[in-house]
Formats: C-alpha cells, sequence, structure tokens
C-alpha cells in the first residue's frame, strides 16, 4: 500500500506540474529511508532537529524529481 500510495502522489504532482516531491524522514529511520530510496527518493542536504518531550529528534529531508 505504501508503494502504491507513494507513485500516486508522484504521478499527481506531475499531473500538477511540480517539478518534485520534498518529504522530512527520521534519520534513525533505517527502514523509512531505505522505502524512500527504493521510491526514487534521495536526501538533498537538509537536515533539522525538533524536540519531543525534550528528546531531540533529527530529520533529514528527502527530494525526488517528478
Amino acid at each position: 500500500m505504501g508503494r502504491a500510495l507513494t507513485a500516486a502522489a508522484c504521478a499527481r504532482a506531475a499531473e500538477l506540474g511540480h517539478g518534485r516531491l520534498l518529504l522530512w524522514v527520521l534519520a534513525d529511520n533505517a527502514r523509512g529511508r531505505r522505502f524512500y530510496a527504493r521510491a526514487g527518493f534521495a536526501p538533498d542536504g537538509a537536515e533539522t532537529v525538533h524536540e519531543c518531550d525534550g528528546v531531540p529528534l533529527r530529520e533529514v529531508r528527502y527530494a525526488r524529481a517528478v
């Protein structure tokens, strides 16, 4: 289901004339990062840190041309 939703989102973005999609994934989420890499996304160098209950959560931005 995740692959189908991702493919549909990419197709719709292209239909609407967008050149690329961006998403954020937790840096420690190896499974999620592999999923997005297989879907054609790649880290674009942007990172951010958010705090949740005092715990820092590092996120990495991924991008993909559509």
